[in-house]
């Protein structure tokens, strides 16, 4: 799952666009500093990815620039009319009322 379209960041050193993209398991983004000539995109595959994306980001382009909050997916069903899983790039089974880690894929 992705978003649609770019974003604009309207930074103190002038605008950056990006656009950020998950899917299960997988994060990607994408900032353009055309004031600086500069692009960067980070592209990862697992774990937790929102420290690793805000360092580079933040020393490439700045730090308002860091990793948006991406789309969520509500999957499956728990045999009561919830949702079984929160998809949000991986799975979290619902447990007892709330939302746990698990490898386990939709």
């Amino acid at each position: 799952m992705s978003r649609p379209g770019w974003e604009l960041y309207d930074l103190p050193g002038g605008p950056v666009f990006g656009h950020d993209g998950n899917t299960i398991g997988q994060s990607a983004v994408l900032r353009v500093d055309p004031g600086r000539d500069v692009a960067v995109a980070v592209l990862t595959n697992g774990g937790d990815r929102k420290p690793l994306m805000k360092e580079i980001l933040g020393r490439v382009v700045e730090p308002p620039a860091e990793p948006g909050h991406g789309p969520v997916a509500f999957l499956g069903d728990d045999g009561q009319g919830r949702a079984r899983y929160l998809h949000t790039g991986r799975s979290d089974v619902r447990a007892a009322g709330r939302t746990t880690p698990s490898l386990t894929r939709a």
